[in-house]
């Protein structure tokens, strides 16, 4: 799935949209009761988004919810998916959303 995922990165305009970083964090600003702290920073190397979201306690369902909200209000028309890989300590999720113009964004989020 990686290699998947890595094919459609390298095929989509996913360089520096200032629009989707506001996004990112209106969308943790009204989240304020179950995230506890977060951090965004945009990797211009890899031209990705990444999100770390300290949460309130919450259970891996509560993340999970947590997280398709932040899909739901970000993602582009045209395509969207995602992979997800939980550890003992923290759930992580890859994102992908473009439009018919292949223009996105890759999205890196890892939730405590």
């Amino acid at each position: 799935m990686e290699d998947f995922f890595e094919k459609v990165a390298d095929e989509i305009n996913h360089e520096y949209e200032p629009g989707i970083g506001a996004e990112i964090r209106s969308f943790v600003e009204y989240q304020g009761e179950d995230i506890k702290e977060s951090n965004l920073s945009f990797d211009r190397e890899n031209e990705i988004f990444i999100l770390k979201v300290s949460t309130n306690e919450l259970e891996k369902e509560a993340i999970q919810q947590l997280f398709m909200k932040l899909v739901f209000f970000l993602e582009y028309p045209n395509a969207t998916f995602y992979t997800t890989n939980q550890t003992d300590k923290s759930l992580h999720y890859r994102l992908i959303s473009y439009t018919k113009k292949n223009i996105g964004f890759v999205l890196d989020v890892e939730f405590f």
